[in-house]
């Protein structure tokens, strides 16, 4: 296995001149599109070869400036507010086009959308202009992954599809935009307030009550100022301590997760109980806060509102045969649905004016302020806004670059992200475009995960969108659901009777290893980097890999006539199987292949044609054959752990 200086990335953030400046591979044009492969690699899984045509036009400054720009102006997102798609916006109680859907929209979909736009459509007849808009949507999509990973849901704790909706919404929204809003907005979003315990942190209005404080500690620890030292109650304004724990605990209680109410909240609409939460003063960061008390609300009793059933809307669910039926408990109890009891001054839901609502958000979004090291409008804690910042870059740098940080680097990346006031776009920029992120070292330097592996495989391969991916077996969703003009997922489902998803085999192959989205192995999320491999993982992802390749791809009229017009672009329609060997694991490989392995490489290209063709000048890339032998020689290059190698 070849290897690069991994720990020794050096360069400036000092924008990188051109493509090939490092020109490290004796190969100018290599060089050149090795650095492209590089930066898409980590911006978006992957590159094929219309993005390295595109990219070879415009300097490295102009691809990232294009893709991230279109990816923060182009939302590929309704507006907030708006109705994304109903099937998630409504639960199948109270909508009876959806209970007859049954299980059909479930979240299959949510993990298919959202895999799609990672791979890209890969549409390459389309305009540039929206293959721009696509590479842009891979970025943004892709990001929301790793934020995923970051502000980690399990949806096996909240089993709700539209909850699991909004979930992805919020990271996708915001995958590039402002950090604290980000923050913000995942600390209400419903999914996380079940999984962080939010939903049971009530105030009992006893004076020993304490507050739960999953998502306290997780909002500091995880989400915004990495791991403390400080376990005592020892005022240390840079970082957080036990008390401040305790204190910022008591801002999120009365917040509650909707519990099968028959108005499933949406993107930035809440549900609070305003008699659950504490409304005294909370001393955080050396801060006291102190809301304003609602008016005309009962604020002394507390009544938890939730268990109170609504008898005419039992709870529907899907059995094991697609059926609908009332979900029934161990003694075969029908179970209800809550009522919000807003007419009992108990539950209040809607956005954060609402009433009811209002003056906790206005204590919520101070806590944040005060958190981000700001209160009322001033900078109080310039030693914690570099905690943060240190911390996020870091997180950041990890993903992007190595493992290994570089606390220069680092430390730079931090006082841009402050000076933009927690804009994600500058700070990602100037990563990108720098010199230190193209230095020969960091290329290759990261290791696929088992998904990634997966993601960059079919984008490399230009597999297009609903016409290639994997046919599977899921009913599509109605027309009425559809939205044609919507960029963020479903238009496709009404001319297609069933989806072309790539998720369907990603899940099915690596679902044993651990790594299936939505549901990551702890609040931390996958540990990733070197983690992936080991002994049963690494020869289980190149036979899986292998598998995918000569039995989901099988579409004689497309794809392969699509890998042969590859192989003929990659190697100038060579009729030397040793060339066009080469020139494949060039593209679909970041790092130089020994000899040895290239020329068992190309005996896997050539082992299904009689010698005697290669021989006698018979074979050529027009020969029947080539599309298995395309398969034949994948098969080996995504075996090596030089394919792993991102």
């Amino acid at each position: 296995m070849t290897t690069t200086t991994q720990t020794c990335i050096t360069g400036s953030l000092a924008p990188y001149s051109a493509w090939g400046a490092n020109n490290n591979s004796g190969d100018p044009s290599l060089s050149q599109k090795r650095d492209i492969q590089h930066l898409f690699n980590r911006m978006t899984f992957g590159a094929h070869q219309a993005d390295i045509t595109w990219a070879l036009g415009k300097t490295p400054s102009q691809v990232v400036d294009t893709i991230v720009d279109l990816a923060v102006g182009e939302t590929n997102v309704p507006a907030p507010g708006l109705d994304v798609h109903k099937w998630a916006d409504k639960t199948a109680i109270n909508d009876t086009d959806l209970q007859a859907l049954c299980g059909e929209f479930r979240w299959p979909f949510l993990t298919i959308e959202w895999t799609d736009g990672m791979i890209g459509k890969n549409s390459f007849n389309d305009p540039i202009a929206d293959q721009e808009k696509d590479r842009a949507k891979r970025f943004k999509y892709r990001m929301s992954f790793f934020w995923h990973n970051h502000f980690v849901t399990d949806y096996r704790a909240y089993q709700g599809d539209h909850n699991m909706m909004w979930y992805k919404y919020t990271l996708i929204y915001n995958a590039i935009g402002n950090f604290k809003t980000f923050v913000q907005d995942i600390g209400l979003c419903q999914a996380m307030i079940n999984y962080l315990n939010t939903s049971t942190n009530w105030y009992n209005h006893q004076p020993d009550w304490e507050p739960n404080e999953n998502y306290a500690r997780e909002l500091l620890e995880l989400f915004t100022m990495g791991a403390t030292t400080n376990d005592t109650c020892d005022s240390d304004y840079s970082n957080y301590s036990i008390c401040d724990i305790e204190e910022l605990a008591k801002v999120f209680s009365g917040w509650e997760y909707e519990y099968w109410s028959p108005t499933g909240a949406k993107f930035r609409e809440y549900y609070f109980q305003p008699n659950l939460h504490y409304w005294g003063p909370k001393t955080f960061f050396g801060e006291t806060i102190t809301p304003v008390q609602p008016t005309g609300i009962n604020l002394d009793t507390p009544t938890i509102a939730w268990p109170q059933n609504n008898t005419d809307l039992p709870i529907m669910v899907c059995n094991e045969n697609g059926v609908l039926e009332p979900l029934v408990d161990l003694n075969g109890n029908v179970a209800y649905t809550f009522l919000e009891h807003r007419d009992h001054e108990l539950v209040y839901f809607g956005d954060r004016n609402a009433n009811g609502i209002k003056e906790a958000y206005d204590e919520y979004e101070e806590a944040h302020d005060i958190i981000f090291g700001t209160r009322n409008g001033v900078v109080i804690s310039p030693e914690r806004q570099q905690t943060i910042a240190r911390f996020i870059c870091g997180k950041l740098y990890k993903e992007l670059v190595y493992q290994e940080i570089n606390e220069d680097i680092v430390n730079q990346l931090a006082t841009t992200f402050i000076n933009s006031n927690w804009e994600l776009a500058p700070v990602l920029k100037q990563l990108l475009k720098s010199e230190h992120f193209f230095n020969a070292a960091a290329r290759g330097a990261q290791i696929k995960s088992h998904m990634g592996a997966f993601f960059s495989l079919y984008t490399a391969m230009g597999a297009e969108h609903m016409v290639e991916h994997y046919p599977q077996g899921y009913a599509h969703i109605p027309s009425s659901y559809l939205y044609p003009n919507d960029p963020y997922g479903y238009w496709e489902y009404q001319s297609v009777p069933y989806k072309h998803v790539a998720w369907g085999s990603i899940w099915h192959f690596v679902r044993d290893m651990g790594h299936n989205m939505f549901q990551p192995p702890n609040v931390a999320g996958w540990p990733g980097h070197r983690k992936w491999i080991n002994e049963y993982s690494f020869y289980k992802m190149g036979d899986v890999l292998a598998e995918c390749i000569a039995t989901n791809f099988n579409n004689p009229t497309t794809t392969y006539e699509k890998w042969r017009q590859l192989m003929i672009d990659l190697s100038n329609n060579s009729n030397d199987p040793a060339v066009v060997t080469k020139a494949v694991a060039e593209h679909y490989i970041l790092v130089d292949l020994l000899p040895e392995q290239l020329e068992a490489a190309t005996c896997a290209f050539k082992e299904i044609v009689p010698s005697n063709y290669f021989e006698e000048g018979i074979w050529n890339l027009y020969y029947d054959a080539v599309p298995q032998q395309f398969i034949n020689l994948m098969s080996y290059l995504v075996r090596q752990p030089e394919f792993f190698m991102a």
